[in-house]
């Protein structure tokens, strides 16, 4: 009869019971990676910035591919995981065609928004350029300024003549 402590089948495993061993850290990494892809493709959506920026993501992890197979070259096949390198290229291709599929959906609704408060202006007048929240003046939002002409040489300008006399 084969009997064995719980402190010799955690020692067999290699890490205790409850925590996150080694084994752990690359799939970790490898989920934070796409998080930040698809999150920056979505931030930056129908933009030529995200899909440059999904494509250097996917030549990231060819180029961690290739320092891979080298590494065996250079260490004589003691640092080559068979695994990792089955799993780099679908995971590789998985970046490319979902961040190409997140840089390309249709941008966010634009939403009119105070620039200092933030406040939501969407359904006032575009001749409003006070916030109803802070009440601040948004330039941005503000009319364009009229030219400061006279008006007679508006008048001369508009009608080519001579502005009338107002008796």
């Amino acid at each position: 009869m084969i009997s064995s402590t719980r402190s010799e089948r955690s020692s067999v495993r290699g890490s205790n019971p409850g925590t996150l061993g080694r084994e752990a850290t690359p799939l970790i990494a490898f989920t934070l990676y796409i998080a930040i892809v698809w999150y920056y493709a979505a931030c930056w959506r129908r933009t030529l910035r995200s899909f440059v920026f999904v494509a250097l993501a996917f030549l990231g992890l060819v180029a961690l591919a290739l320092l891979h197979i080298k590494l065996r070259d250079w260490t004589d096949g003691a640092v080559y995981l068979p695994v990792l390198q089955g799993l780099l290229y679908p995971y590789a291709l998985l970046v490319l065609v979902s961040g190409l599929a997140v840089a390309s959906l249709p941008p966010r609704h634009d939403v009119r928004r105070c620039r200092i408060c933030g406040y939501d202006l969407s359904g006032m007048g575009a001749d409003q350029a006070r916030c109803p929240e802070c009440a601040q003046v948004d330039p941005a939002l503000a009319p364009p300024a009229r030219a400061a002409i006279g008006t007679k040489t508006l008048f001369t300008y508009q009608f080519g003549g001579s502005r009338p006399s107002q008796a």
